[in-house]
């Protein structure tokens, strides 16, 4: 899917067994999603390019770096 880098899409997430339909700016990073519209703190930025690894979150059963 391609899109605008300021379209925003609705989305349905699950987090901590909890789903829920919100928006998302298409250019939004998954960490800043995380924190900023979730409101969950505990992911952290890092180094910001996701190499340090303080962004790594479960997703989907695997682990991925959310920056």
């Amino acid at each position: 899917m391609t899109s605008e880098p300021d379209a925003v899409h609705l989305i349905d997430v699950t987090v901590n067994g909890v789903t829920q339909s919100t928006p998302v700016q298409a250019r939004q990073l998954l960490v800043h999603f995380i924190r900023e519209s979730l409101g969950l703190r505990g992911t952290h930025i890092g180094c910001d390019t996701g190499n340090c690894g303080a962004c790594s979150v479960i997703c989907t059963g695997s682990w991925s770096r959310a920056a």
